[in-house]
């Protein structure tokens, strides 16, 4: 009977533990979603970092198999990696994906002291609040045409070098020139224009 009750408490710890486990490392990789969010990339790259934490565990059986320098190497490498994807410095601006999240601290600073004002009425408070959430919603209109006009010139930069060194031996008129700059405008626009369609979830300003 001990050994059975000794059994039975073992597989619940076992249980509980594998529980734990799961848990934060379904919470680790949402984190690596809204980073990945805050990088400017979609969120299902989060299977990225997986690499890391797989190049975790080989480091560790590389170390245990006697090459100790490669498998410390190995472990600092998947470490590091890890750590950038968490704490590294994401955009500081809109994209993609949503509005700088600074702003929408700002606007909460802003809501709370208006209703923390015990001089203000209630009906005082809400048209304060009100114009408070038409200031931030042009805040982050303003920045999400910011970004687009960013996102197209960094676009357009590109595929202007592209172009550039197929043709530099190629005899183009200025007009020719300037239809395939305006080509690649428009193309890349529309790009741009569908991913924020696709991905850009307005700020709830509640």
């Amino acid at each position: 009977g001990e050994f059975r009750e000794n059994k039975i408490l073992v597989s619940f710890c076992s249980v509980v533990a594998i529980s734990i486990v799961l848990y934060f490392l379904f919470k680790l990789f949402l984190l690596f979603y809204k980073r990945f969010h805050d990088y400017n990339q979609p969120g299902y790259y989060f299977f990225l970092g997986l690499l890391p934490i797989v190049c975790w565990f080989i480091g560790v059986r590389i170390y245990k198999s006697g090459q100790k320098l490669l498998g410390v190497l190995v472990f600092l490498n998947s470490l590091f990696s890890i750590f950038y994807i968490v704490f590294g410095i994401g955009n500081d601006y809109s994209n993609y994906f949503g509005m700088n999240p600074e702003l929408k601290n700002d606007y909460d600073k802003e809501k709370r002291t208006i209703l923390k004002n015990k001089f203000l009425s209630y009906e005082e408070k809400q048209k304060l609040i009100i114009a408070l959430k038409q200031k931030y919603s042009e805040f982050e209109s303003k920045e999400l045409s910011e970004f687009r006009t960013l996102e197209i010139e960094w676009r357009l930069k590109n595929e202007m070098k592209k172009f550039n060194f197929v043709s530099k031996d190629a005899i183009l008129t200025q007009e020719m020139q300037n239809e395939h700059q305006q080509r690649i405008i428009d193309f890349h626009s529309e790009i741009v224009d569908q991913n924020i369609e696709r991905y850009y979830r307005y700020t709830d300003w509640n």
